[in-house]
């Protein structure tokens, strides 16, 4: 997460996340952040830009019923602040959403996990699927 004040980059702040967290997961991370250092701060206005439509889309559903992204929801609409969500392309010369991705980058590299999720109903699927294909074979 990297926060701009009037065009200049005030400050940032990166975690690192286990291996098995989807990228969609990293993105509703970065935006609970957002929300989160916003709120401490008691800011009154504050943009949040994401390259991840698939998040800002689930933020702003009105049927999205995962905790995770309630509790962003939540937290959204218990501040006395007003926060808008953007969307800007990946990699299309936006100066946030390059640092954002850089600091996300070299996060990969830290030895400290901040933050564990456990894998996706699909991820787990896809597991099972592997492993039954591959004792079939060794069968």
């Amino acid at each position: 997460m990297v926060v701009f004040e009037v065009g200049n980059e005030k400050e940032h702040e990166k975690w690192r996340l286990n291996n098995e967290t989807t990228v969609f997961i990293a993105e509703m991370v970065a935006v609970r952040e957002a929300v989160n250092y916003f709120k401490r701060r008691q800011i009154a206005k504050a943009n949040i830009i994401s390259d991840s439509r698939s998040a800002l889309v689930s933020i702003e559903s009105l049927e999205e019923n995962r905790n995770f992204i309630l509790d962003i929801k939540n937290s959204l609409q218990d501040t006395n602040s007003n926060a808008l969500l953007w969307w800007t392309n990946t990699h299309a010369g936006n100066k946030g959403n390059e640092r954002a991705y850089y600091f996300a980058k070299k996060a990969t590299g830290k030895q400290e996990i901040h933050f564990y999720f456990c894998k996706t109903k699909h991820q787990r699927k896809t597991e099972m699927r592997k492993n039954t294909r591959q004792n079939w074979q060794n069968f």
